[in-house]
């Protein structure tokens, strides 16, 4: 379980460990937040208030490499800060 109560803003990205399962409703206050999962299993954390909180799980590689569609959305680390896979747009010929 994560227990966090900021007296403020979040002012750095959250990166949680991949053994955290949970994340209880207001550990993050109240606006809205990406956490950043070391897991690489796709639905491995609770987040009990999905309006404020998005968890976003590791993916070293392109989830969306060779055409993929994963569930769920997937980081990565670019110069040590995380960064959200994106699918890219089809190019047709």
């Amino acid at each position: 379980t994560l227990l966090l109560v900021p007296a403020t803003k979040l002012s750095a990205p959250v990166i949680i460990a991949d053994s955290v399962t949970r994340i209880a409703t207001g550990a993050l206050g109240s606006d809205a937040v990406t956490v950043y999962s070391r897991s690489t299993e796709w639905n491995s954390v609770v987040a009990e208030d999905t309006t404020t909180v998005t968890v976003a799980y590791y993916s070293a590689d392109d989830p969306y490499a060779d055409g993929a569609d994963p569930e769920g959305v997937y980081w990565h680390e670019v110069e040590g800060k995380p960064v959200i896979w994106e699918k890219q747009p089809e190019v047709t010929e």
